[in-house]
């Protein structure tokens, strides 16, 4: 299930996940074209790393890498 966060984004869907739950942390970002082709997904950007204390400390440093090495703004992502 993807939950969008922007209602006016044209295009292809960007679709950023986010796994905090362990020791590991990642994050995600893929496209699709359409809602309807969100499990065929071609292009999957991924950031990850282990981490002893709290994520938070870490999670805004990678998403930034993670935009950057997708060649997206945070404000492009359509969904999370």
């Amino acid at each position: 299930m993807t939950l969008p966060i922007s209602s006016s984004a044209p295009g292809n869907l960007k679709i950023l996940a986010v796994e905090t739950s362990g020791t590991q942390g990642s994050l995600a970002l893929t496209e699709a074209p359409n809602q309807d082709q969100v499990w065929s997904l071609a292009k999957v950007h991924q950031v990850l790393w282990t981490k002893k204390a709290a994520h938070s400390e870490i999670i805004t440093v990678k998403l930034k890498e993670l935009l950057q090495s997708a060649g997206l703004s945070l404000s492009e992502v359509t969904h999370l």
